[in-house]
C-alpha cells in the first residue's frame, strides 16, 4: 500500500470513528437528559402536605427512622412527617439525618409555627419576614425563585439545590444532594401541595 493510500485510510477511518463516537454521545445524551417519572415512586406525606416523586430503588426515612437519642437513622419508615430524608443510600449503612456528600438523594422539612417558636424566624409566615431575620450582608446571598408556584429563594452557599419556601404559614425547606441538576430540576418538578 503506498504511502498516499495509507493517508487515505487513516483519514477514513479517524473520520469513521468520530462520526461513531458522535452518535454514541448523542444517544446517551438523549437517554439521560429527558428523564421520565411515570415508573417512579411517590412519597405522599400527609402531615407534611404534599407529595414529590423518586427514583425507584431509593429509600424513605420519615418520622421513627432515628432514635431519640442520636441523629441516626436506624430503620426506612413511610413518608411522613416534619422531616423526610430520601437518599439512595439503604437502611443497613447508618448516617447522620443529612446527606453525606456523595450521596445521592433529598430532604424535604416542614417548619409550622409551633416549631418556629423561639427561634429567629418566630412569626414568620412569609419570605419577607423570614428574610428579615438575617443580617443585611446574609440577605444579600439569597437569589429569588419559584417553587410549586410558591415565591422562593435559594442561597450562594447552597446554590438552587436547596430552596425556602412558605405555604400557609408553613416553612419549606427542600435540599438536594449529589446529584445532577437535571435529575434535582425533575424531583423538584414533580412536587405538589396537597390542598
Amino acid at each position: 500500500m503506498t504511502s498516499s493510500r495509507k493517508k487515505k485510510l487513516l483519514v477514513f477511518l479517524g473520520l469513521v470513528g468520530l462520526l461513531l463516537g458522535a452518535g454514541i454521545i448523542l444517544a446517551l445524551h438523549q437517554t439521560t437528559s429527558h428523564l421520565s417519572i411515570s415508573e417512579w415512586s411517590l412519597c405522599r406525606n400527609e402531615k407534611g402536605g404534599y407529595q414529590i416523586n423518586y427514583p425507584t430503588g431509593w429509600h424513605v426515612y420519615g418520622e421513627g427512622s432515628t432514635n431519640k437519642f442520636t441523629p441516626l437513622v436506624e430503620k426506612e419508615t413511610p413518608c411522613y412527617g416534619d422531616a423526610v430524608l430520601i437518599s439512595a443510600r439503604p437502611v443497613g449503612e447508618k448516617f447522620p439525618g443529612q446527606l453525606t456528600p456523595h450521596t445521592p438523594g433529598f430532604s424535604i422539612s416542614v417548619s409550622d409555627q409551633e416549631r418556629l417558636k423561639g427561634t429567629i424566624w418566630d412569626g414568620a409566615t412569609n419570605l419577607d419576614t423570614y428574610l428579615k431575620a438575617f443580617p443585611s450582608e446574609s440577605r444579600s446571598k439569597f437569589h429569588k425563585t419559584t417553587f410549586a408556584n410558591e415565591e422562593a429563594v435559594w442561597w450562594d452557599i447552597h446554590g438552587p439545590k436547596e430552596i425556602r419556601f412558605f405555604h400557609n404559614d408553613r416553612l419549606f425547606q427542600v435540599s438536594g444532594g449529589d446529584m445532577p441538576q437535571e435529575l434535582i430540576n425533575t424531583i423538584y418538578n414533580s412536587f405538589q401541595f396537597l390542598d
